[in-house]
């Protein structure tokens, strides 16, 4: 089995959580997504945005193929994965206040609704 097939099938779990959420944007800490995939994240996770973006990485190509993109918060642990309906890479600015968002729920994560629409889902691993 090549690398492309493993890397795929280890982090199959997160493309997973990814592909079931309908809000636009998800928003994880590194704890949460090794609950997700079940094992702990390599070190260069914390430390390489390549790990999240790097189009040569078959994780990162698995969910590029279904539309969501990365964006690293190094600072405060976490990923940010948005989703783009064109299916282009697309960029984004952290907003300033992010670090004082709402803290998990008893499933570590909330919703952000506009309206009646979700618009982002945090989650944390402060529950």
């Amino acid at each position: 089995m090549g690398s492309t097939a493993r890397g795929e099938t280890k982090y199959r779990p997160l493309v997973a959580y990814l592909a079931a959420q309908r809000a636009p944007e998800v928003v994880c800490t590194f704890a949460h997504i090794e609950g997700i995939v079940g094992f702990p994240l390599p070190r260069t996770a914390r430390t390489v945005t390549g790990f999240w973006t790097d189009r040569l990485r078959s994780h990162v190509r698995a969910w590029e193929a279904i539309s969501w993109y990365a964006h690293l918060d190094f600072p405060n642990r976490r990923v940010i994965f948005r989703r783009d309906a064109g299916g282009e890479r697309t960029s984004y600015r952290f907003p300033q206040n992010m670090d004082s968002a709402a803290r998990a729920t008893r499933n570590h994560c909330t919703k952000e609704d506009a309206g009646s629409a979700v618009v982002a889902v945090s989650c944390d691993d402060n529950g």
